[in-house]
């Protein structure tokens, strides 16, 4: 599938174990998809959550973005996006490169997110998934009408 030429990024935002990679494979095929979780894999074999690992997998994920917008693809970013600023780095991206911004909001009950964790055999087991989920919920402020063009909420 060749990629799709359109000034449209879709940040998915959830917390882990939402399908938010899930969501933006099957609503937005052939959009470029900058996945944080791949990036890891990709390159470090594995997933992995050191603090130093995340922020190298987030500044090449900018970086591609930053190409994709260049040359004027369609992308898709899931993101956790538990707050505004969270969120603000991919909108900042999209608006200067004149792009319209979809956000959808991908959040099944935090039971349902961490049996996914659970099950996904490419999450550490090491990982105690609750806190980061439960955290997610607790601190998430809501995507308001500034932030996108935009604003959907799915299940997943």
């Amino acid at each position: 599938m060749r990629p799709v030429k359109d000034t449209h990024m879709v940040l998915v935002v959830g917390p882990a174990g939402s399908g938010k990679t899930t969501v933006a494979r099957e609503r937005f095929p052939g959009y470029t998809l900058f996945d944080n979780d791949r990036i890891i894999e990709a390159v470090w074999g594995a997933l992995q959550f050191h603090p130093e690992v995340k922020h190298t997998a987030k500044a090449m994920t900018a970086a591609g973005v930053e190409r994709a917008l260049r040359h004027g693809l369609a992308v898709v970013v899931p993101i956790s996006g538990r707050t505004r600023q969270e969120r603000a780095r991919w909108l900042d991206l999209a608006r200067a490169a004149g792009y319209r911004v979809t956000a959808l909001k991908v959040a099944p009950p935090a039971d349902v997110c961490l049996e996914r964790c659970k099950a996904d055999p490419s999450r550490p087991k090491s990982t105690d998934w609750q806190p980061i989920i439960e955290r997610w919920f607790r601190i998430f402020e809501p995507i308001v009408g500034d932030e996108a063009d935009e604003y959907l909420e799915v299940d997943s």
